[in-house]
């Protein structure tokens, strides 16, 4: 019986990752290792936490925390957060700032319409971005990626007792941001909850542009 040279697969010789493909395995290593970091940071007392103060109007929250190591290196991280509809649209988080760069960061929650920086206390915080995901969740929006890292830095922070007012009279009320493409959340909106079941609010900087 004659015998044959078996074909022997190549280590490596799988199918190739495409670009999309490869791109998720970055920005899953990404976080990753931006999570082993916080993990780290978690553990340091919190210096601050600072809100705008027209959030509850605006139903538009810029939430920073901060968390400062024994020699002075700090862990900051920032949620902007819709309380109208959205929930979580952004987030930032970095484990390696110092006092200048976190300053910049702070300076970031005020702005033209945005109000003020003031403290918060970090239950309050806490509640605030809970409320706001779980109503965003109610119409299809997630938090980004990056929430489920940044959120590190709120760990072992129970969530307060204060009343987060969210939507209106229990309709979403979506007021969109620069980034935001309108028509299709409109559309999402209307296949869930019908053109009467949500409130449409235009927002400053587009007023000022239709001015």
């Amino acid at each position: 019986m004659a015998g044959g040279k078996k074909n022997k697969k190549k280590k490596g010789s799988g199918r190739r990752l495409s670009l999309t493909e490869r791109r998720r395995r970055e920005q899953v290593q990404e976080l990753q290792r931006q999570a082993r970091k916080l993990m780290m940071a978690h553990r340091w007392p919190i210096r601050e936490v600072v809100i705008n103060d027209t959030w509850q109007e605006a139903q538009l929250a810029s939430i920073v925390v901060c968390r400062e190591r024994e020699d002075g290196q700090l862990a900051a991280a920032m949620f902007l957060v819709d309380l109208g509809c959205m929930g979580v649209k952004d987030t930032f988080a970095n484990s390696a700032l110092n006092w200048d760069h976190y300053t910049r960061l702070r300076d970031a929650v005020g702005g033209e319409h945005a109000g003020e920086a003031i403290e918060c206390s970090p239950q309050m915080a806490v509640k605030i971005i809970e409320e706001a995901v779980a109503w965003g969740q109610r119409f299809g929006f997630e938090p980004p990626a990056l929430f489920a890292v940044s959120k590190l830095l709120f760990k072992g922070v129970e969530p307060g007792d204060e009343a987060v007012p969210v939507g209106h009279d229990g309709m979403p009320v979506f007021s969109p941001g620069p980034e935001d493409d309108i028509y299709a959340i409109q559309a999402k909106l209307e296949g869930l909850v019908g053109p009467e079941g949500y409130l449409y609010q235009p927002p400053p900087w587009l007023q000022d542009d239709l001015a």
